[in-house]
């Protein structure tokens, strides 16, 4: 569905009592972002490349060098040095920054090995040296914006109706104070959350390839992700 389509479906379940359009596209975009906050899914991502800052191991997104303010979570992380082509992976986890400070020195520099996203902020270990100008590319998850008026977007397009729920349970509990119709809704939207999953699983596993040994004692036999349940009914 179009954007506006959308915004007349919300429109029309409130009837005679209205709501003001600035609190449309409020409930609309808390709506997406509800939605959105329950998994990484494939219209969110997004890749940017830097540069990093000689004796500077933070990078705030919110501001300064990275500036990605709708940043959700960190997909991969690579550096190179600027002369070079290839790109070499950097560790992004398990470890979280307790761990990592513990494990580098404070004023230990360096060429970038590890990262961890802390408080909304990047943080590389060690310390970047000034031996060579390290280019970094950043794959990640953000949170996205509503489409214009008369365009549709992943969301709006494949699921309108997860949007429409979570939209109107927006409004019904901070407009209309309706905690009972908000539940409702947010019932008919946790219905729907698990069919969006299931897509992006198997947008994910669209190209890769399961090799199956054609030998052996274990059984064999073909599987297709129309028919696999992977979230429980509700």
């Amino acid at each position: 569905m179009l954007l506006f389509e959308i915004k007349d479906y919300v429109r029309e379940h409130f009837g005679r009592i209205g709501i003001p359009t600035s609190f449309l596209n409020l409930a609309l975009e808390l709506g997406r972002k509800e939605i959105e906050n329950e998994a990484n899914f494939w219209w969110m991502e997004d890749e940017r490349d830097f540069n990093l800052t000689a004796a500077t191991a933070t990078y705030p997104f919110q501001s300064g060098t990275i500036l990605e303010p709708n940043f959700k979570d960190l997909r991969g992380l690579y550096w190179k040095k600027s002369t070079e082509l290839q790109w070499t992976p950097m560790g992004i986890g398990p470890k979280d920054k307790a761990e990592l400070d513990l494990e580098y020195e404070t004023t230990e520099i360096g060429e970038p090995e590890q990262a961890v996203v802390h408080n909304a902020t990047l943080h590389i270990y060690p310390i970047p040296d000034a031996v060579a100008t390290y280019n970094m590319r950043m794959y990640f998850y953000q949170y996205t914006a509503m489409p214009t008026q008369i365009t549709a977007d992943d969301l709006t397009l494949g699921f309108p109706m997860a949007l429409i729920y979570s939209a109107l349970a927006q409004g019904y509990e901070l407009e209309l104070k309706d905690m009972q119709s908000a539940a409702y809704w947010r019932k008919l939207l946790s219905m729907q959350i698990p069919k969006i999953k299931r897509e992006h699983i198997k947008r994910s596993w669209m190209d890769k390839i399961n090799f199956i040994p054609h030998t052996g004692p274990y059984d064999r036999g073909r599987y297709s992700m129309d028919n696999m349940q992977i979230y429980p009914r509700r």
